[in-house]
């Protein structure tokens, strides 16, 4: 019976409080060097939001499209650890296209592309080592 009333609880504050979007902040040695390699390997736009008194850009985003943000924000760190716990999964169009541009590109491919119960997929490592994971369905 008290198992019932929590899960009622929680229930209830899923139905009251809607998820309108996810945002992925990514944290990165350089946002200029960031913003170079997703302009040169992917062809992303980027924006800086915040610098400090240097002029270097502590926060920003790269994004392959503003409205609707389909990118990720970037947030300076200083931080030695490399990224460790996930990677982000982008559904995309002409999947064989993206991948032999981005074989020109002399970018680390972490997993060529291969077909798999889901779709077609390959995996690139970003400038800061962010495992990239590309798919599109079959």
């Amino acid at each position: 019976m008290i198992l019932l009333g929590i899960m009622r609880r929680i229930v209830i504050r899923i139905e009251m409080h809607k998820l309108e979007k996810i945002d992925i902040n990514l944290h990165v040695k350089s946002l200029e060097e960031t913003f170079i390699w997703y302009k040169r390997v992917l062809g992303w736009e980027s924006g800086c939001d915040q610098t400090n008194d240097r002029g270097e850009c502590l926060f920003g985003d790269v994004h392959y499209s503003y409205e609707p943000f389909i990118g990720f924000n970037l947030v300076k760190s200083e931080s030695n650890n490399l990224p460790y716990g996930f990677h982000p999964l982008i559904k995309t169009t002409n999947i064989e296209e993206l991948y032999n541009e981005v074989k020109t590109k002399n970018i680390e491919i972490v997993s060529e592309l291969s077909n798999q119960p889901w779709g077609k997929t390959f995996k690139i490592s970003d400038y800061n080592g962010f495992i990239l994971e590309f798919w599109s369905e079959y």
